[in-house]
């Protein structure tokens, strides 16, 4: 989405988004709001930026597959001693 149409939306000026994109200023409560809103996207997964990579998801499931295994042999070590 181009600045000019973030600022339509807002109804706000283009250099005042170029302002937020460099980070001399911020966007208002409410105009985040009108973001959400308007694009009917949750604020939060607008914040988090780009979606992960695939390594990045892959990298997830392989901590997880190794965390379950870890709780599964944790779970078998206190049955065998209770």
């Amino acid at each position: 989405m181009s600045q000019s149409a973030v600022a339509e939306m807002l109804g706000s000026n283009r250099s005042h988004i170029t302002r937020v994109k460099s980070g001399e200023h911020e966007f208002t409560d409410a105009q985040l709001e009108q973001i959400e809103r308007s694009l009917s996207i949750p604020l939060g997964l607008l914040l988090l930026g780009s979606p992960p990579s695939d390594q990045a998801r892959a990298k997830v499931r392989q901590l997880h597959k190794q965390a379950a295994r870890l709780l599964a042999k944790s779970a078998a070590f206190r049955a065998h001693f209770n």
